[in-house]
This record gives structure tokens, sequence and C-alpha cells, in this order.
């Protein structure tokens, strides 16, 4: 009990701090990290059952033979350090230690001795909320129990006469159902209530002299709350915050003095015969019959880059698509422009609006970092009302999910 208590003040006292230094963290602009440590205070509800059995050498009477229940475990608290693994959205795998505990065996009541014992779990995990500050979860998997052996020994005013008994240490494997919840208290920081039940482990008890007397069968549930600290995170790129744009104006030098002799005009020519002459033309080798603007660059610089589903991060084949586009972005003086974000049908429709949001703030955030800011970039979210492909197909899902770049002002 002293230890579930120091356990317990400790993680109370680290959650009033974390609390007290950021109460509902605004986490929007944070990925959660895939590793997660914990330290809980457990309460072990061992729901023991026993058999009947007989004391040999000892005459029958009121208490002996032994009946059945008669003798128990009691329950305890102890504290428990585990690590969680978060492998992929909603799923995750945690292993629980605890710190092997001494329980309270008991004869109706009298004292007999104790029972060391260290119930170790493995369990999946689903959370059914990935994002936010509540996130409720359902676990399955096993439990390895450990059990060493105590001497137990009834007490002469229960037999009238000393009898020793002894445990013997074993190993028991089973099955565990677990039901939580996490409540995040700061950016990495989360306050954890947790229930798991155990399948049944027993515990035999022999006589001094090796003949085997009975078995003492636990099937605890474990009550416990903790404090969780995650890490391995990493920020979500800042959106882009437009701006407008204030054109310079250059005032025209005076025209020379007309000259005496007659000026042959000279011809300014047209290279790539998109209609601006070389002298002007920011962007050459412009194909032909392509529109362009009064520079000479070309008005269409649609591009779309995809993402991995649920995912708006950028894969190193979408950087690598954007890098392409950044020099024409650059040579076109970036006046207007509006990124879209899209999705598949996967998901609720909710979710998928914000998601395509995040998409387009990624890439808008992405062509600010490589100097593309100067002009006014709006970012939009469609959600998955604008599928250009099938939601039935893996291809069609992956053609769908997609960040779409386009000039919105291209003065000709």
């Amino acid at each position: 009990m002293r230890k579930l208590t120091v356990a317990t003040t400790v993680a109370l006292t680290l959650a009033t701090s974390f609390a007290a230094m950021a109460v509902h963290a605004d986490t929007n602009d944070w990925n959660d990290g895939p590793y997660q440590v914990r330290v809980r205070g457990v309460w072990a509800f061992m729901n023991s059952t026993s058999d009947a059995f007989s004391l040999p050498g000892i005459t029958a009477g009121t208490l002996n033979p032994i009946p059945g229940d008669a003798v128990n475990v009691n329950s305890s608290g102890y504290p428990e350090l585990s690590g969680e693994y978060f492998f992929a959205p909603h799923w995750s795998t945690e292993l629980a230690i605890p710190l092997p505990t001494s329980f309270d065996v008991k004869y109706r009541g009298a004292e007999l001795g104790s029972i060391k014992t260290m119930p170790n779990t493995l369990t999946v995990k689903y959370q059914f909320a990935d994002k936010g500050d509540l996130r409720p979860y359902l676990g399955l998997g096993a439990h390895m129990t450990w059990s060493q052996s105590e001497a137990l020994n009834f007490p002469a005013s229960a037999l009238n006469n000393r009898a020793d008994l002894q445990t013997v240490d074993k190993v028991h494997f089973g099955a565990v159902a677990q039901a939580g919840l996490d409540y995040r208290m700061a950016r990495n920081v989360f306050l954890n209530a947790d229930v798991r039940y155990l399948t049944k482990s027993t515990q035999d008890v022999n006589y001094y002299q090796g003949a085997g007397l009975t078995g003492i069968t636990t099937q605890p549930w474990l009550v416990s709350v903790g404090i969780s600290y995650r890490f391995g995170g990493s920020p979500v790129a800042a959106a882009v915050v437009a701006a407008p744009v204030v054109a310079a104006v250059v005032a025209p030098k005076p025209a020379p003095a007309p000259a005496p002799a007659p000026v042959v005009a000279k011809v300014d020519p047209d290279s790539d015969g998109d209609g601006v002459p070389d002298s002007i033309d920011q962007c050459p080798n412009t194909p032909r019959g392509a529109k362009v603007d009064k520079v000479g660059c070309a008005c269409d610089v649609t591009q779309e880059v995809h993402f991995a589903t649920g995912s708006a991060v950028l894969t190193a084949e979408d950087k690598a698509e954007l890098d392409k586009l950044i020099p024409t972005l650059k040579k076109a003086h970036f006046i207007n422009g509006e990124i879209e974000g899209h999705t598949d049908s996967t998901g609720g429709t909710a979710m998928n609006q914000k998601l395509s949001v995040r998409r387009a703030d990624a890439v808008a955030a992405y062509l600010a970092g490589h100097g593309i800011s100067e002009g006014r970039i709006t970012t939009v979210g469609f959600g998955e009302t604008k599928p250009v492909d099938s939601n039935a197909t893996k291809e069609g899902r992956a053609h769908n999910r997609r960040v779409v770049i386009r000039r919105t002002d291209c003065a000709q």
C-alpha cells in the first residue's frame, strides 16, 4: 500500500504541475510522436478462490478439513511502469511491468502469510481518436504472472496445532482485456485511467512434507491511474498568411530629344513565338500556343501533389515535383494563386474536410519556405467533394488524395 501511495502521489504531483503550465494546450500545430512512457498507481482486486483440503496429521474437527474458498488472497496496490509504441494511426502496443508485490493470504480473516506476485501485461490497443484531448481506447493481449514462494502458517489458535504450508513458484500465461482513457493536459503529457481483466492463474499450496493440499486461483481486476509522456513528435508546417502586394511604380525616363537624322527602328524579335518580344520576355522558350502573361510566362502553372491515406505530410516525391515548379513561379512574378486540397472518400466527411485544408496549408508552407511569398496565396479545402477518379479502386483513391496549385491572376 505504501508503494502505491508513493507512486500515486508522484503521478498526481506531475499531473498538477503540467496542468498549471499548459491546460488545454493548442496542439493543432503539432504531430504526436510514436513513443509513450507511463507511470501508474495500480490497485489489484484479486478475486480469489481456493479448493477444499485436509491437513495431514491433524485431527478432523470443525476446522479440518478446510472448506472451499476459505483461503483467499487480499487485494493490494503497487506502482507500474509501461512503454507504448504507436505503429499506425489509432493502433499501438503497450508493455506494462509492475513492481513485484506481496499480497496477504488469509484463512477466514486470519493472517497466514503472503504471496509475492508480478502480473506483466502485453496488449494491442485501438485508440478511437488519435487527435484531440480525449482519447478512449480498448485493448486485448496476454499476461505473464510470476509468483514467488513464501511460507504460510496456520496460527496455533486456529487449529490448536502448528502446520507449516508453502506455496510453489510458478509462471502463468493467460489473456487480458483492457479499456481506458487518455486525457491531454499539455502538448506531450496525458492523464491516464485504465482497467484490465486478467484470466485466472493458480498458485499451488503444499504441506511442508510435500503433499499437495490446495490451489489458490486469482482472476484479478487491475484498476489504475497514471501520467504519460509522449515523445518523438514534430511541428506541423505553418500556413502562409496572405498579404496584399503593393506594386512599385517606376517613373518613365524622359524621351530623348529627336535626332536630326531619320531614325531606323530596330526589330525586336520574338524567338519563342509567344507574342512577347525577347527584350521583355522573362520566360524564354515558352511552348508555342501557350497562354502567357505580359512578361511571357505561362499562365498555366497547375501542379498536383499526392498524399498517403489520412496524411497531410509531403513525401519526398511531392517535394521533388514542387521543386520543379518553384523556378517557374519565381519567374512568373506569382501575383494571385490558389492551392486546393482534396481527399478520397475514406473516413468521415468532417474529418476529410479538415484533412484537405491541412494538405493545402502544408503545400503553401513549403512554397513559402522557398521564396514564393511575395504574392497573395490562398488555400482552400474541398474534402471529398471533387473526386477526379473513382473511389472504388486503390489507384482512384490515390489520385483523389491530392493538392492542386493554379494561378488565378494572369493578365495578358
